[in-house]
């Protein structure tokens, strides 16, 4: 599967195979291969070297559904979509602090019928 997404300002293209319980990912031209410890999509857990990577892959979203997960102060913090749609770009990095009050990522909500 082959998929393109914006990651601040940054065009990402990304190349994912999957067989059996291991996986090979391409990202920008870099190989990385590792193990699949879970996959319930749109959730996976993988393990590359002695790295664990939790995450997740949406395509689409519902009013509703967890977009991702913030901590501060020792605490985590869900972050829900408000709507139906697609998420478009993210605004900042894993790991990255973020200011209070910011916009996190773009939703394009999907045209009503």
């Amino acid at each position: 599967m082959k998929t393109e997404f914006q990651i601040a300002a940054e065009t990402v293209v990304a190349e994912i195979e999957r067989r059996d319980g291991a996986f090979s990912l391409n990202l920008s031209g870099r190989e990385v291969k590792g193990e699949i410890l879970r996959w319930e999509p749109p959730f996976f857990t993988i393990r590359h070297c002695d790295h664990i990577l939790q995450g997740a892959f949406y395509r689409a979203v519902k009013k509703g559904d967890l977009l991702m997960m913030l901590e501060a102060m020792k605490m985590e913090h869900k972050i829900l979509s408000p709507s139906d749609g697609t998420v478009k770009q993210v605004f900042f990095k894993e790991g990255e602090r973020v200011a209070q009050d910011v916009e996190l990522l773009e939703i394009a909500s999907e045209a009503k019928k």
